[in-house]
Parts: C-alpha cells; sequence; structure tokens
C-alpha cells in the first residue's frame, strides 16, 4: 500500500502548472454564450483514490489490508470543481443597453481518462470517456460550486485485482467538460477546463487512515 501524501506531494506542482490557463480570460475551454460566458476550475488538481477500504468481516471494524478476515469496501470518489459565470458587458454586446445574464443548465458531464504514465495500462474503452452527473446542475451568474462523480465504484472494482495489497499505483489524466444550455436563449455551449488542462487521478490501495 502507498503514503498518500508523499505522492501527493511529488505530483501536485506539475499538475497545478497543468491546470493553468494561458492567455486572455477567453481561453480554450470557456463557454461563450448569448448573455453570459463561463469558465471551470477544479479546486484540487490531484486526487488520491483508494480502490479499497479494509474491514473486518465479522465486526465490520478497521482491518489489516488482505487479511484472512478482512472485506474490501469501495466507495465512489466525488470532486468539486468551481464553474464561473460571467455577464456580458455593454461593449461586448455592441449595443448600448444591458444584458439581462442567463442561467445555465447542464445537460451533460463528459470525462475522458487517459494514462498519465507508462507504468499506467490503458482503460477498457467503456471506462476511457464516462458521463456522470453534476450537482446542482443550474449555473447562476458568479461562482457555483459544482459536485462530480468522478471515479466510480465500478471502475475501482475493475481495477481492484491489480490495485488491492499489491503497492502499484495508475495515474490517469482526466479531462472534463460540461455541455451547457443558456436557459433564456437555448443557445448550447461547451465549458471545459482551462487550455491543455485536465485533472490528475492517482489509484492505489492507499493506506487507511
Amino acid at each position: 500500500m502507498l503514503n498518500r501524501y508523499i505522492v501527493r506531494f511529488l505530483c501536485v506542482a506539475s499538475a497545478a502548472i497543468m491546470l493553468t490557463s494561458c492567455g486572455d480570460s477567453k481561453a480554450t475551454g470557456t463557454g461563450e454564450f448569448a448573455t453570459v460566458f463561463a469558465t471551470a476550475n477544479a479546486l484540487v488538481s490531484v486526487l488520491d483514490s483508494d480502490v479499497a477500504t479494509w474491514t473486518d468481516a465479522t465486526t465490520g471494524a478497521k482491518a489489516a489490508a488482505c487479511g484472512a478476515n478482512s472485506v474490501a469496501t469501495i466507495t465512489q470518489d466525488n470532486m468539486v470543481l468551481n464553474v464561473t459565470s460571467s455577464a456580458y458587458s455593454v461593449p461586448n454586446t455592441g449595443s448600448s443597453s444591458p444584458t439581462v445574464p442567463s442561467a445555465l443548465s447542464i445537460s451533460n458531464v463528459t470525462l475522458t481518462f487517459t494514462p498519465a504514465d507508462s507504468n499506467t495500462p490503458a482503460l477498457p474503452a467503456r471506462f476511457q470517456t464516462q458521463f456522470t452527473s453534476a450537482s446542482p446542475s443550474v449555473i447562476t451568474v458568479g461562482l457555483n460550486p459544482i459536485t462530480l462523480e468522478i471515479v466510480t465504484d465500478e471502475m475501482k472494482s475493475f481495477l481492484g485485482s491489480a490495485l488491492e495489497c499489491t503497492g502499484a499505483l495508475y495515474t490517469y489524466r482526466v479531462g472534463v467538460s460540461f455541455d451547457v444550455v443558456e436557459q433564456s436563449t437555448n443557445k448550447s455551449g461547451t465549458i471545459s477546463l482551462p487550455a491543455n488542462g485536465y485533472l490528475l487521478i492517482h489509484m492505489a490501495d492507499f493506506g487507511d487512515k
């Protein structure tokens, strides 16, 4: 099993750089609509995803990993992304009349998983591209914390045989994109992480606290 704090220390700096957008505020990843534009940023750029926590099959108390009477419990991982919606000002619209900013509705969230290093295997097609839920699903003007289910228990179960009690670590780059519709105009658009941005997901059987 791995110490998640050592892994986080080694990787967080490079991941933070990769999540930094270049250029102006309309860089790739910004969703542009009729009354607003919107951007997305991750609160945490690196996620340690524990494929199993271990409990005693009889008592339910914490137990040693892979012991004779130990059972693995698998729980999905969620992450929070901030989606910021900003109203266009009068000069941006080409009109002397102010624009009433509209709320946005998230219709779909797409996650794409690709290996980040040569030690990490490519996932089967059903896990390479995943569609997840967003809560809440409505974006208003200002900063909106959006919770996403980022690693499913099905994916953890699939990787369990390779990662549980083996000391192995897999790292995936995860792209995130929101398909969004502007409520007042029905104009659709896509919001994603900044240019060339993605999350890093470390998957391992981390030591239980």
